[in-house]
């Protein structure tokens, strides 16, 4: 794939997976957790409690994104889909999304993701909202006979995140690509 391409790819095909067409109202199932598994708690850890409501928002942003990542590497949304709302349309989105890629045996190679910079912004109705940079690691589609569908060069995100507090932690709102 050309240089030119692959730019089209990373601006076409992430955004693609994370926001493509959506019909229905899929309800998210909530699988047992793994004690291993980043996702084990939900709640914020005594160190997150203690921390200001900004670094526990910080924090919890971190944790959110790195559920995303292990996502995208089993086709599972349940984990993150869990530390999301209800009424996140666009999180709902990039799962149905995700399933799909999986679907009958496909997958994602690579596709990791990590933050490299948050930033509050302000305070709003729906909560409080970020500016989050996530950097993404190349990723190869295959279909379920193994082979390439897409490859998408890896790069850096820009996401709007609204945060709310929840009883025992926080909860994502909604998020965008910007």
């Amino acid at each position: 794939m050309t240089r030119s391409l692959s730019a089209i790819a990373v601006g076409v095909v992430v955004p693609a997976l994370v926001f493509g067409g959506c019909s229905g109202d899929p309800k998210p199932k909530i699988a047992p957790s793994d004690p291993s598994s980043p996702v084990a708690s939900v709640s914020p850890s005594h160190t997150e409690r203690a921390q200001p409501p900004r670094a526990q928002q910080a924090k919890f942003i971190d944790r959110y994104f790195a559920i995303i990542s292990t996502s995208i590497s089993t086709g599972e949304p349940e984990p993150f889909l869990a530390l999301s709302s209800s009424e996140c349309q666009n999180c709902k989105v990039f799962a149905k999304n995700l399933i799909a890629a999986y679907e009958d045996g496909g997958r994602i190679e690579g596709g990791s993701c990590r933050v490299v910079r948050t930033r509050h912004v302000r305070q709003a109705k729906l909560g409080a909202i970020w500016n989050v940079d996530v950097k993404f690691s190349r990723e190869r589609w295959m279909d379920g006979n193994g082979n390439l569908t897409k490859i998408v060069r890896g790069g850096t995100q820009h996401f709007g995140i609204a945060v709310a507090a929840t009883k025992e932690s926080w909860v994502v709102r909604e998020l965008r690509l910007r």
